[in-house]
């Protein structure tokens, strides 16, 4: 049924640092009612929820990060020059085809301290270029339904979260692509990871047990502020957080980069088999009520 609400079972023991699920003994009633939804249908990206650039309240004020003029107004890099990210990041590299979103990120590069061309979509209401309200969100269970593209050869893509303006919580890491956890597969590995306040962070690796390069599957988030972040594989509960768990609202981000040699020993790396162009694809987002 998809608008809820649904009952998970799952739970997870750690040994050597791998994760490996076990017979269901945790019942947690995770969404109620659909509250809303983004397709992708049609061939340009909804500018009344989604900006082609990364950007977040507070200190950067709503402006793109990193933005460099002369790669075009607006666009945006996760990550400054010659930093963790080789990519810089283009709303032409952002596509619609219906009914599937496709960020993709590719090698060469214009702007300066970047060696890669990536994308970046996310839904922090804008007040400089549109005025969109975006979409925030508390309280509710997130679905993105998404294909990664194959993070064995240095591709980052990830699922993540920021404080909406007017809210503080740090950054909440629903996956992240391509993390090395032993002689695992980084293409099988969901990485989600929990920012606290004070700059430490509770990060879980965990064998999925599945290629996220393969097709499509649901990746979820429930943010009960104060109380809980779980997250979720495909209706199987992941990690349940209950230490230092933020309140106020949040915006979503999408975004398909590449991990640069700084990243060596904890994320995978460009190699051989790197393809020189690399997709992630996304079908929907949903919200659901808590």
């Amino acid at each position: 049924d998809p608008t809820g609400p649904w009952t998970v079972f799952a739970s997870y023991e750690t040994t050597d640092g791998i994760w490996h699920q076990l017979a269901p003994t945790l019942g947690l009633t995770v969404a109620g009612a659909q509250t809303w939804q983004a397709t992708f249908a049609g061939s340009t990206l909804d500018s009344t929820v989604w900006n082609a650039f990364i950007t977040a309240g507070g200190a950067s004020g709503g402006w793109p990060w990193n933005m460099q003029n002369n790669q075009g107004v607006p666009s945006s890099a996760v990550d400054r020059p010659s930093g963790l990210y080789l990519d810089y990041d283009l709303p032409s590299f952002v596509h619609t085809a219906d009914p599937y979103l496709g960020l993709q990120n590719q090698i060469g590069s214009g702007a300066t301290g970047f060696t890669w061309t990536g994308s970046v979509i996310c839904s922090c209401p804008d007040t400089n270029y549109v005025n969109n309200p975006g979409f925030t969100f508390a309280d509710k269970y997130v679905e993105i339904y998404a294909q990664m593209p194959w993070t064995s050869n240095g591709c980052w893509p990830a699922i993540w979260f920021l404080a909406a303006p007017g809210s503080s919580g740090p950054e909440i890491d629903l996956h992240e692509g391509g993390f090395v956890l032993g002689s695992t597969d980084p293409d099988r590995v969901f990485a989600c990871n929990l920012w606290h306040a004070d700059g430490t962070n509770e990060q879980h690796l965990i064998d999925s047990g599945v290629s996220l390069s393969s097709g499509f599957h649901k990746y979820g988030i429930a943010y009960k502020q104060g109380q809980y972040v779980n997250t979720y594989f495909d209706g199987k509960l992941m990690v349940h957080y209950t230490s230092s768990v933020p309140s106020g609202l949040y915006f979503l981000i999408l975004n398909n980069g590449m991990a640069s040699s700084k990243t060596a020993g904890w994320h995978s790396q460009v190699n051989g088999q790197t393809q020189s162009s690399n997709w992630m694809s996304v079908q929907y987002v949903r919200a659901y009520a808590l």
